[in-house]
């Protein structure tokens, strides 16, 4: 299974699940999640356990990252944090955020399976 057949299958039924569900800004209202802090800030819906885990995840993430830029010259990791922002705003699990923050590691950063 690839890496997107794997995104797909952990995240398309927990968005389909979340369609219906409000979200913190207005419609076509740009919030987007570039630090960690600001992720943080929303997921107060989630245990400490669970957010110590998506730190881990982010700390994951933002090492394999490293040295990687957008074309706008941003630092790379700011897309992972702006999914798992949106991610967040739906209100999904631990595990939806660690894989919105982890989705690029195997394509962009030839990390493994087996490392994730």
């Amino acid at each position: 299974m690839g890496i997107r057949s794997f995104a797909a299958e952990l995240l398309l039924p927990a968005v389909l699940q979340a369609k219906n569900r409000s979200t913190s800004g207005a419609p076509g209202e740009k919030d987007e999640v570039t630090t960690f802090a600001a992720l943080n800030e929303k997921l107060g819906y989630l245990s400490k356990a669970e957010v110590k885990l998506i730190r881990e995840a982010y700390k994951f993430a933002d090492e394999a990252h490293l040295g990687q830029f957008r074309a706008s010259g941003e630092p790379y990791i700011t897309h992972p944090l702006a999914v798992a922002g949106l991610v967040a705003d739906w209100r999904l699990d631990a595990q939806a955020l660690m894989a919105a923050l982890m989705h690029d590691a195997m394509e962009d950063c030839g990390i493994t399976k087996v490392e994730l």
